[in-house]
């Protein structure tokens, strides 16, 4: 007889075990951490960014989790009111902070008429060196619609640094000023070039991208004294848009003359908006000019055709002051030539030739020259390549000689049919490159020229 405390295999049940919670209040977060790591893996291996997000949203254990996962290379800022939370979240998560490589960030505005804003947004030098210790890998660096505070009038009023104090710089492949989206705002406020070039002193910069350039300016001159140190920039582009402050050009072109590390600068690509930026310009390669190896100096014209009638391009009568003796290493050249009227117009005759600033400058360069490039906007018909009393190419070929430019490689005649010939079955491309090597036969003799459409 069984004893009686046996009990039968069958109805034997072991008691479950003990949980720290209820199997109806279990979640995914219960999970060890590791495993949760392997999911969340999964999920960005799929590359299914909207499940990521969301991810980030769920609870504080999930965001601690898929954050880092979330964030890519690339992080934009748009509309920034203050720096804080932005400063405090990157100093709270230093694996999100050593993936990003690019960052854009631009401040909040108001609208005070059409197309004109009101930057709302200050930021300093101060900001941006807390941000460049925050973000090791940062290559790429965007700042736009920002209000940049005279030192004198900002909160933190900085003092110059003593040697020792001097930070060192921070390496960056690009700083751009302005995103290309904002070129039809223009931003009233007048900005101060001291501010702006003491955050610019903080960098050793590959490329400097003031091309975009939107602001308004304060007519005080640049301050030495705040500078950490003179700028160290290899390529600067530098331009303002039509909705710009006319003599935005002007003053950053002065700036850059004064603060430029001379011999640095090897690549310029250049603007004039005025007759007066070229001078300005023509200053700036006189200091810099030693170690320039490429330049490329244009008008700002008009973007709308029509709207060129009454334009007049500011190198035509001021091309001498550009001074290109003083860059002895310039290697290639690029010079744009801007039509002034649309093929159903009648061409304005009363100018100069359109080509006799480009030559002009051609004769100032050095004999170490090997790439010319000559860019025509908006080419109202085939046979304007051959007139001689409207363009008159055939002057660059009396510059362009093999005694004056022995190294010369490549010279390349890069074309833009205004949209009324170019939609016409009559404008065949074959007829262009012909017409242009009827323009230019020493050239095309020579195996020089290169007709391209772009």
């Amino acid at each position: 007889m069984a004893p009686p405390n046996h009990h039968n295999r069958r109805n034997h049940r072991h008691p479950p075990p003990t949980l720290a919670r209820s199997s109806k209040c279990r979640t995914l977060c219960d999970l060890p951490v590791e495993i949760l790591y392997m999911i969340i893996s999964h999920v960005e291996a799929m590359q299914n960014a909207w499940t990521m997000r969301v991810c980030t949203f769920v609870c504080h254990c999930l965001r601690a989790v898929s954050l880092e996962h979330h964030f890519g290379t690339r992080l934009a800022v748009r509309n920034i009111g203050t720096f804080d939370h932005l400063l405090s979240f990157l100093a709270d998560n230093p694996k999100v902070c050593a993936k990003i490589e690019d960052l854009r960030m631009s401040g909040q505005t108001r609208n005070i008429k059409k197309d004109q804003y009101l930057p709302l947004t200050p930021i300093d030098d101060t900001v941006v060196f807390r941000l460049m210790q925050l973000l090791p890998n940062l290559k790429y660096l965007e700042l736009s619609k920002f209000r940049f505070e005279s030192p004198y009038t900002s909160a933190h009023q900085p003092t110059p640094h003593a040697q020792e104090d001097t930070p060192e710089p921070f390496h960056l492949q690009r700083l751009s000023l302005a995103h290309w989206s904002h070129t039809h705002y223009s931003f009233h406020h007048k900005s101060s070039t001291s501010a702006l070039f003491r955050i610019l002193s903080l960098f050793v910069v590959d490329l400097l991208d003031a091309s975009w350039i939107n602001y308004e300016f304060e007519a005080s001159a640049l301050d030495l004294a705040y500078l950490h140190r003179p700028l160290n920039v290899k390529e600067l582009r530098l331009g303002s848009r039509p909705s710009a402050d006319r003599f935005s050009t002007l003053k950053l072109l002065k700036a850059f003359q004064e603060s430029l590390e001379p011999g640095a600068l090897r690549i310029l690509d250049a603007e004039c908006r005025t007759v007066r930026d070229v001078p300005a310009l023509g200053k700036l390669l006189a200091r810099t000019g030693e170690g320039l190896t490429s330049l490329k100096v244009a008008g700002v014209a008009p973007y709308i055709l029509q709207e060129r009638k009454d334009w007049r391009d500011p190198l035509d009568s001021q091309w001498q002051s550009l001074n290109l003796t003083s860059c002895p290493k310039l290697e290639s050249i690029k010079i744009d030539i801007f039509f002034r009227a649309s093929s159903e117009d009648k061409q304005p005759t009363g100018g100069p030739v359109l080509s006799l600033a480009g030559a002009g400058i051609l004769s100032q360069a050095s004999g170490a020259l090997r790439n010319i490039t000559i860019r025509l906007h908006d080419l109202p018909r085939v046979t304007t390549l051959t007139n001689r009393r409207l363009l008159r190419l055939q002057a660059f070929e009396n510059v362009i000689t093999p005694k004056r430019f022995p190294l010369l490689q490549n010279v390349e005649l890069l074309i833009k049919p205004e949209w009324n010939v170019e939609r016409t079955t009559t404008c065949q491309w074959q007829h262009v490159v012909a017409e242009a090597q009827k323009a230019l036969p020493k050239l095309h003799s020579r195996g020089l020229l290169q007709v391209t459409k772009y």
